[in-house]
């Protein structure tokens, strides 16, 4: 038997200057954006160069795919009419593969909604880096403010995803930089891979996931 899938589109969500902000994938449908984040070349308000997945003319900041505006994501008409915002927002949260780029992005973007909307978020894809080169104050790449906070970002964050009770799709990429490793080509031994991948434990609800 053939089971068809949803059509939905995918935002990649990003943090930029004071906000987040999203551009729309081309490839929707699609759980894993690991290429998708590889081609973008440089994340910011002033973007210089979209290849691959994003056409050129899709970014705007937060104002995506005017070629094709039956396609859009016209998030602005939910802020004319309460009565209207109250009918559609979950549709906004439940139709739509949530896409971000690094463990920061996801973080930040848990501080600006409020927790029963992002519960209703069916499609989560996710970039994560671990840095392990062992400095003093870790790089900001998965926490709000870096530092300390570095250290329990992944645990924290799988714990809030386990608890996300419409969670259907869930695709995680995990990266690990540590000096090292790229100067012996090395391999992570199996208690370092166990440490990274121990937190996913708790995330049993996705009917698919990778």
């Amino acid at each position: 038997m053939l089971h068809r899938r949803t059509a939905y589109a995918t935002c990649h969500l990003y943090a930029a200057p004071y906000h987040i902000t999203y551009t729309r994938c081309s490839n929707a449908g699609t759980l894993d954006h690991s290429r998708c984040w590889e081609n973008l070349t440089a994340v910011t308000d002033t973007i210089e160069q979209i290849n691959a997945c994003f056409p050129m003319e899709s970014y705007s900041n937060a104002k995506v795919d005017k070629a094709s505006p039956q396609e859009n994501l016209h998030l602005c008409i939910l802020l004319t009419c309460r009565k209207l915002y109250q009918e559609a927002i979950d549709i906004l949260y439940t139709t739509n593969c949530f896409s971000f780029d690094r463990g920061r992005s996801l973080t930040l973007f848990l501080t600006t909604i409020l927790p029963h909307r992002f519960d209703k978020i069916r499609h989560l894809s996710l970039n994560w880096l671990f840095n392990v080169s062992g400095d003093d104050w870790p790089p900001i790449y998965n926490s709000q403010a870096g530092g300390r906070e570095e250290d329990t970002a992944w645990e924290r964050i799988c714990v809030r995803i386990a608890n996300m009770p419409q969670l259907a799709e869930f695709q995680c990429a995990l990266n690990v930089y540590e000096e090292t490793l790229l100067i012996s080509g090395g391999r992570l031994s199996p208690s370092s891979e166990n440490r990274f991948l121990q937190p996913l434990r708790f995330i049993t609800m996705p009917i698919r996931s990778s």
